[in-house]
């Protein structure tokens, strides 16, 4: 990066330094790649891939490892503006590996300027969100970036941690995919429509395909003898849990119209019959038919469909609102299910490596 003379007065505010052109951020996410690829660890990889499954090139790079790149592009870009971190991190999307884009994430959530132009510039007209979303982008953007709330995004950009792209991260990484690189057009990608590899979609199928895979190996690494663990009286048990969540997955399509499959063995009425199956073999069953139910619904939906208005129990929403819901539905669960792993000795099949 090229430093360049303070102009009289602004001596007392840093060194001044060009903007990045095109090439040079080129330059630099080829470098952080770069950098990536030969942390990464093939026995890390392949453990990991198998629990965390992904369109995205996974390196098997430590979480610490990440942390330290992100620091130091962080020192080294300290003085370039906001939109030349929106720039560099949509180059490191552009890659597609997850632990580049984690970098691209921890670099956004370490610069509330670029947090900002992300919420002001692209949530407005790029017809992937809208206002109402409910992604919490505007809240990340205009809220301070302290020491704890900084360290969880930072966490959750991660292969190997407990919860994965967070939703404001789902929506960081939506806008980076369309957002126009230095010197393109602002309007570029305003009004295309996406298709089930880009855009909002893709971030969520990616998203409910790692939540779908954790909570099979919990349902697997879990044994029999504590599916009817609760930890308190008037709460679900394990697999009632488990089961909840593959009746969510198979009634929330149901609302925006799509029927229940027939093989699916729920319906409405049996839902509270549904819900208290507790066979190891079954309940792994039911979960796995019913995320491939709503991954199905999700990728099969084209964009314009997704401002359609529905009513979601009882309230206005659209079909976006409703794919939402059930990403933060599984989430919900994920987290309570790691909780019941836990008091139950069982350590998450994704956590059996040290971050």
């Amino acid at each position: 990066m090229t430093r360049v003379s303070s102009p009289p007065g602004r001596a007392e505010r840093g060194p001044v330094m060009t903007r990045l052109d095109r090439e040079a951020l080129r330059a630099l996410a080829r470098r952080i790649e770069a950098d990536l690829r030969a942390a990464g660890d093939a026995e890390r990889r392949d453990f990991t891939s198998g629990y965390f499954p992904t369109r995205l090139e996974i390196l098997g790079v430590k979480a610490a490892i990440g942390h330290k790149i992100i620091r130091e592009c962080h020192k080294e870009l300290r003085h370039q503006p906001g939109r030349t971190i929106v720039d560099l991190a949509q180059e490191l999307v552009r890659g597609k590996t997850h632990e580049g884009r984690g970098v691209g994430h921890g670099l956004l959530s370490r610069r509330e300027d670029a947090l900002r132009l992300l919420n002001e510039k692209a949530l407005r007209g790029r017809g992937n969100f809208s206002p109402t979303c409910g992604l919490g982008v505007g809240r990340a953007a205009s809220a301070p970036l302290n020491h704890h709330n900084r360290s969880r995004v930072m966490r959750k950009s991660w292969t190997l941690r407990a919860v994965v792209c967070a939703s404001a991260l789902v929506a960081a990484s939506s806008l980076l995919s369309s957002a126009p690189l230095v010197g393109q057009e602002e309007h570029a990608h305003m009004g295309h429509d996406q298709t089930g590899e880009s855009g909002i979609r893709a971030e969520m199928l990616e998203d409910l395909s790692g939540v779908a895979g954790k909570m099979a190996g919990l349902a697997e690494a879990i044994p029999q003898s504590s599916y009817s663990y609760r930890p308190m009286e008037g709460v679900r048990s394990a697999s009632e849990v488990f089961m909840h969540l593959a009746a969510a997955n198979y009634m929330l399509p149901s609302l925006i119209g799509t029927p229940v499959p027939e093989e699916a063995g729920f319906t409405m009425e049996t839902m509270g019959e549904y819900e208290k199956i507790a066979d190891p073999e079954e309940v792994l069953a039911a979960l796995k038919g019913s995320f491939d139910h709503m991954l199905h619904v999700i990728a099969s939906t084209p964009d314009s469909e997704l401002d359609r208005e529905v009513t979601i129990f009882g309230r206005p929403g659209t079909v976006r609102s409703l794919f939402i819901l059930a990403c933060n539905h599984a989430h919900e669960h994920l987290g309570q299910m790691i909780a019941y792993a836990r008091s139950n000795q069982v350590v998450p099949p994704w956590s059996g490596m040290t971050p």
